[in-house]
C-alpha cells in the first residue's frame, strides 16, 4: 500500500474511532521496521504472527522529559552476556494496555565520548516481568488505545531481540529513524514538492527549544521509577 493510499484508508478508518486508526497505523510503523531490520527470526516469531492478528505490537519513544527525541533517551539497556537489562520509563504509549511485545528505543552505549547518533539501539521487549503499565492517560476520543506509561524494571531482553546493528540506530541504520520521523511528516510527505533532505536536517539539527536536558537532570526523573 502506498503512503498516500494508507493516509486515505486511515481517514476513513478514523471516523469509526481514533482507537481503530491507531490500530491500523501501527503495523506500518512497527511491522515495517521489523520487515526492513528485522531477522528471519524475529519475522517469523513476532512479524508474522503479528499480521495474522495473533500478537498485538507498540513502539516505546516517548520520554517524560524529552517528547519524541530519539538521541535524548535515557532508557537504559546494558549488555551482560546473552542478554541485555532494560531499565527506564517510557510515556504516551499507544497500546501500552494491550500489548503483547513493544519496540523500543533505548541507550545502550554509555561511552561519555560517544557521538549521539552512535548511542541508541531498537530491541524487541515481551510484556513480562518487569514491564509494567503504571498509569492510563484516558485521552479523550482514543481511549481504546490504551495509551499508557510504561516502566522497565530490571528487565531481561535477549541478545537476539536486537533490531538492526548495536549502537547505529542512526549511521548504520538510519531508515530505522525515517520510518518513523515520517509518520510524524505526513503533509510533507504528501506533499509534491517533498525534499527528504529538508525533513532529515531538520531531525538533525533541532532548535533551542527542542534541546533535552542532560542525564544528571533526569537522574531525578528516574531515581524512583527504576
Amino acid at each position: 500500500m502506498s503512503w498516500v493510499a494508507e493516509v486515505a484508508a486511515t481517514e476513513e478508518i478514523g471516523c469509526l474511532g481514533m482507537a481503530l486508526a491507531c490500530a491500523f497505523v501501527m503495523p506500518s510503523i512497527v511491522g515495517e521496521a521489523l520487515n526492513v531490520f528485522g531477522t528471519e527470526e524475529q519475522k517469523e516469531k513476532y512479524l508474522k504472527p503479528y499480521i495474522e492478528g495473533k500478537l498485538v505490537a507498540a513502539e516505546a519513544l516517548t520520554e517524560p522529559r524529552g517528547g519524541s527525541d530519539f538521541f535524548g533517551a535515557m532508557t537504559r539497556a546494558e549488555l551482560e552476556g546473552d542478554h541485555f537489562i532494560l531499565n527506564g520509563m517510557k510515556r504516551f504509549v499507544v497500546g501500552a494496555e494491550g500489548a503483547d511485545f513493544f519496540l523500543v528505543y533505548c541507550k545502550t552505549n554509555f561511552d561519555p565520548n560517544a557521538h549521539k547518533y552512535n548511542r541508541l539501539s531498537l530491541l524487541i521487549v515481551e510484556k513480562g516481568p518487569g514491564v509494567e503499565t503504571e498509569y492510563l492517560y484516558g485521552l479523550l476520543g482514543c481511549r481504546g488505545g490504551g495509551t499508557g506509561r510504561l516502566v522497565f524494571r530490571g528487565v531481561k531482553v535477549p541478545e537476539e531481540n536486537l533490531v538492526g546493528e548495536l549502537h547505529m540506530i542512526w549511521t548504520g541504520t538510519s531508515e530505522i529513524m525515517n520510518l518513523l520521523v515520517q509518520h510524524e511528516y505526513y503533509n510533507q510527505v504528501l506533499d509534491p514538492a517533498y525534499d527528504r533532505r529538508i525533513l532529515e536536517e531538520d531531525a538533525m539539527n533541532p532548535d533551542s527549544s527542542e534541546r533535552c536536558f542532560t542525564d544528571e537532570d533526569m537522574q531525578l526523573v528516574f531515581a524512583d521509577g527504576i
